[in-house]
């Protein structure tokens, strides 16, 4: 009868440390969760800036031949305004390949702590 008591006080403490188990489990998913949801909004921000980006690379193309059919037209270049346009899109093109590297980067992020999320609740 001893025996079958302490069996029974074993296994509620078991039970009990299960429980708690449990709910540190929970939360640590809803706080992954979470995290997931913040860097979902911070991924879709850094899209947009890269899409504002792209358009605005796109507009100063467009810009860069304008000025050279206009130039090429009339049998003379302003080739300090050129080099003034390339520079620019130099940059918004530099400037487009750290966004995409940061965006690839919080991509992996959010990934790598899905992944860890789910197999913390296997």
């Amino acid at each position: 009868m001893k025996q079958m008591e302490t069996e029974l006080q074993a296994a509620r403490d078991r039970a009990a440390w299960l429980e708690e188990k449990q709910r540190g489990t929970g939360e640590e998913i809803w706080l992954a969760k979470e995290r997931v949801a913040n860097q979902d909004r911070e991924l879709g921000e850094l899209h947009q800036q890269c899409s504002w980006l792209r358009d605005e690379n796109a507009k100063l193309q467009k810009q860069l031949e304008e000025e050279r059919s206009r130039y090429t037209e009339s049998d003379g270049v302003d080739w300090s305004k050129l080099e003034e346009l390339n520079e620019q899109k130099k940059k918004i093109e530099d400037k487009l390949r750290d966004e995409k590297s940061k965006v690839e980067w919080r991509l992996g992020e959010v990934t790598q702590y899905w992944n860890d999320a789910k197999w913390r609740c296997v």
